[in-house]
């Protein structure tokens, strides 16, 4: 990737325009993932307690501990679902970088629904 001799394909362009700024997003520190893309603090966290769960259900196996093994499951879905609400939050975040007027038409259906619906409440 050389900017400066303007060597982008267009998917490394796209990744520097979306991810431009996003620091103030959540993210510690950019991580690249396999595809190219960023990897935010809650998919770091997540990966991080999927990964130790892991060990801590295999510990379990290991030693005929069911209640490790059964933190240890809990763990790896709790990582999981850590790492699946950051991807929710980074493709959010990507399509309202790509189509904003999209993402404030469906924001304001969203909050036209809610507020009919509180309203007759």
């Amino acid at each position: 990737m050389d900017i400066a001799n303007n060597e982008l394909d267009l998917n490394e362009m796209r990744l520097v325009r979306i991810n431009k700024g996003s620091m103030s997003f959540g993210m510690t520190s950019p991580v690249p993932t396999t595809r190219g893309a960023f990897m935010n603090t809650d998919q770091i966290i997540g990966n991080a307690k999927d990964a130790t769960g892991k060990v801590q259900d295999s510990f379990g196996a290991a030693t005929g501990n069911t209640d490790w093994q059964a933190e240890g499951k809990s763990r790896q879905l709790e990582g999981k679902l850590q790492e699946q609400y950051g991807q929710a939050v980074d493709c959010a975040r990507n399509v309202t970088a790509d189509k904003p007027f999209t993402a404030l038409a469906v924001a304001g259906g969203i909050g036209f629904v809610l507020g009919v619906l509180l309203s007759r409440a």
